[in-house]
């Protein structure tokens, strides 16, 4: 929901019907983006894009937990503490 309404510019509208004519509505705020996206693709509208910011990351989480497993190794051995 943040993504749409950060990409979305001001004049960005849903379509709504009125006497037969499509009329341009803006888009009423975050309740309205979250209501419009389950209305237009579901629950799993909410989801889409996820899976290449979490790619992404996966690889800068594994660095860090391995640069800790490496301090507390270098640590214990310097100050000569059992694991």
């Amino acid at each position: 929901v943040k993504v749409r309404l950060q990409t979305s510019t001001i004049r960005s509208t849903v379509p709504t019907s009125k006497k037969g004519k499509i009329q341009q509505q803006p888009r009423a705020g975050t309740l309205g983006a979250f209501r419009d996206i389950i209305k237009a693709e579901g629950v799993r509208g909410l989801y889409r894009g996820v899976s290449a910011p979490i790619l992404a990351v996966a690889p800068i989480f594994a660095t860090s937990f391995w640069g800790f497993d490496m301090g507390g190794r270098a640590v214990r051995l310097v100050c000569k503490t059992p694991p």
